[in-house]
């Protein structure tokens, strides 16, 4: 009996430590299989094409997008689409009426000899009481005290309308302190470094484009020359662009080739660096302290 039951035993342990192997090494290959893109765009005479993949796995898990041909994005896994969007399809032959035109057909029609007559609204009779208002208008007094009550009646709304401001100039306060301190400025230049690395990650290994560009004003187009020619010398070695400006006319023609590969283990090591900081944490624990003590303030001067 207890040889049996140690049989059992085993094969559930040998089962359940094959699914943790299993499990573990899909993680790994999530975490450390790069996923390669690359893609290709054209623009000439107002047409655009952009075709754009992406494999991972030796192409076990692969995804295409395609414009303007049926502009989908398609994902599949070995020969299964799994996620497909976008491109809706119209049904030939297929005809749709407006809805204004809908309900003048199916709206209730009247006859015509009733639709010709016309009713005059009965005259009003006028009433005692408005003759004698008539003859002797309200008093001078009575318009002072309707002016008096109005006045006491907008008064409170002026007192609602300070205290609001006054909260709002404690929040504002509250903000500029917190933009203040040291440790929050080096927790943004922080947060900043790591989000240019996972740009500098993410960033295509391989470009080469070639572009006329012109936005039919001469100091945007220069405007934004100069940010092309600034942001330059950050894309790398590999990408090679060149980008001729038009100050006369509005166009973008030309074409785009780019290749890369993103690892997800790379990305998440950085935003984990951000989210596990202690700077943060203190960031956190200060906003919920002191937003909670200014709504018993608030609560206090209600």
């Amino acid at each position: 009996m207890w040889s049996v039951v140690l049989k059992i035993l085993s094969i559930l342990g040998i089962t359940v430590l094959c699914l943790l192997a299993f499990l573990l090494t899909a993680a790994l290959l999530v975490l450390f299989w790069p996923i390669s893109y690359r893609g290709k765009c054209t623009a000439s005479m107002g047409e655009y094409m952009v075709n754009f993949r992406f494999r991972w796995l030796f192409g076990l898990v692969r995804g295409t997008y395609k414009y303007p041909e049926d502009g989908k994005l398609r994902i599949k896994a070995l020969w299964i689409t799994v996620y497909e969007s976008g491109g809706s399809e119209k049904v030939e032959g297929e005809e749709t009426t407006p809805p204004e035109q809908f309900q003048q057909e199916n709206s209730p029609r009247e006859p015509h000899s009733q639709a010709k007559k016309k009713t005059e609204p009965p005259a009003r009779e006028i009433l005692p009481q408005e003759e004698s208002l008539a003859e002797n208008p309200p008093s001078s007094q009575g318009q002072e005290k309707d002016k008096g009550a109005q006045e006491q009646a907008s008064g409170e709304p002026a007192a609602e309308q300070k205290a609001d401001h006054r909260d709002i100039r404690e929040k504002l306060l509250f903000y500029v302190d917190i933009l203040r301190n040291k440790d929050n400025q080096e927790l943004v230049l922080y947060s900043l470094g790591r989000l240019g690395r996972i740009i500098t990650h993410i960033r295509p290994r391989y470009l080469r484009a070639r572009a006329v560009a012109g936005l039919g004003e001469p100091d945007l187009t220069g405007y934004a020359y100069g940010a092309y020619c600034a942001i330059r010398p950050f894309l790398g070695k590999k990408c090679q662009m060149n980008v001729t400006p038009d100050f006369e006319r509005r166009i973008l023609e030309g074409e785009a080739v780019l290749r890369g590969r993103v690892m997800a283990a790379t990305v998440l090591y950085h935003v984990c660096s951000v989210l596990f900081d202690r700077r943060l944490r203190q960031l956190t624990d200060q906003l919920r302290g002191d937003s909670s003590q200014m709504e018993r303030q608030v609560r206090k001067t209600s």
